[in-house]
């Protein structure tokens, strides 16, 4: 799965053609299920609740569009629109790109376990070198959170503040490109608009 760089640059494209570019609650809902990791890799449990997931990725799928269907009227619009972007992301991610990134770094000698963490470094670097800076200002502007499945308010709010500190990871990407991130973006924006997100 993405990292939080990777969901706000592909959220930062997506929300530019929908109105919510400077929308402080659709950025917090971008970075939202994440925030269960915030002391670290959280149990499995923990992050499959707050990401909906199931291991079918046609039931995830499913998962995340009944529970934005059946609360979209229950919290601010441009809040769960995040949070449900974040999740197709996931899901776009492992289902279409996920071996076409990690199998080229296999050739360079990186095993399944380490060409995983390669693919999060580079993944890090990308977003420090694509103005994810932009995303920390929105985050900034207020201290507003939500409550959402397992995910407290001030679960939320300290991962925003871990984000919004993130130091700039100094290395150039070699196997995460722009025409990943592009072709990411178009398939999750085909997805949400599919099924009646955006």
């Amino acid at each position: 799965m993405p990292t939080s760089g990777i969901h706000e640059i592909v959220g930062r494209k997506i929300s530019s053609k929908y109105n919510y570019l400077d929308n402080y609650d659709f950025y917090l809902g971008l970075i939202a299920p994440d925030s269960v990791n915030y002391l670290g890799f959280a149990p499995k449990e923990d992050r499959w609740n707050a990401h909906l997931r199931d291991k079918d990725l046609s039931i995830w799928k499913s998962n995340i569009i009944n529970f934005y269907n059946d609360n979209k009227d229950n919290y601010n619009e441009s809040f769960i629109k995040g949070y449900i972007t974040h999740i197709m992301t996931d899901i776009v991610y492992d289902e279409s790109f996920y071996l076409d990134v990690t199998l080229p770094m296999k050739s360079i000698n990186k095993v399944d376990h380490e060409a995983h963490l390669y693919m999060l470094e580079e993944m890090k670097a990308y977003s420090s070198n694509n103005d994810f800076i932009y995303t920390k200002e929105i985050l900034s502007k207020s201290n507003n959170t939500y409550n959402i499945r397992n995910i407290s308010k001030e679960l939320l709010s300290n991962w925003k503040n871990k984000i919004i500190n993130e130091e700039k990871v100094d290395i150039k990407p070699q196997f995460i490109t722009n025409k990943i991130i592009e072709d990411l973006t178009t398939k999750v924006e085909e997805e949400l608009i599919k099924y009646k997100v955006l």
